[in-house]
């Protein structure tokens, strides 16, 4: 029973979907690595006249032009902090490249497709859930933390010592990058005021 072994594996793999993670304002989304092509530092960009908001610009990479993407304000989501994003990711749409421009650059991991939950209005409300594949929590490596805690009001439980040293959990947000990416979809967000 070769053939059923197959398709064992088969659903095995599709039970887990691997994430590019990352971090804008703050916030931690993912990509499907599918969705990926390239991560790298930004590169000198040139602004385009009359583009819309979202749109940086324009570079050149490898002979195609790229165009630079301010996914916070593709998404309408008003930056809070004043960080200077540092990196972008390449994704392309059919003949289209786009640049994603991200804060910091987390790494690629495997989430298991039961531990994301669909984003209800509710719970989205600062972003089109339309945007958004779900959302599932990941537990950041005690190394990557940063002064988080300004930012978390920690509720004080018995025995909090032994706690001390646990990872953050944070929640994610998986992002449906070929939807965001889609030109009749940026041109739709720019009119709708």
């Amino acid at each position: 029973s070769d053939g059923h072994d197959d398709l064992f594996s088969q659903e095995q793999k599709e039970e887990t979907v691997e994430l590019f993670l990352f971090e804008l304002d703050n916030e931690l989304y993912a990509v499907s690595v599918e969705d990926v092509d390239q991560v790298m530092k930004i590169p000198p960009v040139t602004s385009v006249p009359n583009a819309p908001e979202s749109i940086l610009g324009i570079f050149h990479l490898r002979g195609k032009v790229i165009v630079a993407i301010d996914m916070l304000k593709r998404m309408r989501i008003k930056r809070q902090s004043s960080f200077v994003p540092l990196y972008l990711f390449v994704s392309h749409k059919q003949k289209n490249y786009y640049a994603v421009v991200v804060d910091r650059v987390f790494s690629v991991i495997k989430v298991e497709k039961r531990n994301v939950i669909s984003l209800t209005p509710i719970i989205a409300t600062k972003i089109n859930s339309e945007y958004v594949y779900g959302m599932f929590m990941y537990k950041e490596a005690l190394k990557v933390r940063k002064q988080l805690d300004n930012f978390m009001i920690v509720a004080k439980k018995e025995g909090e010592e032994a706690q001390k040293e646990e990872p953050p959990v944070r929640p994610v947000l998986w992002l449906n990058i070929p939807l965001l990416l889609d030109q009749q979809e940026i041109l739709k967000a720019e009119q709708v005021v």
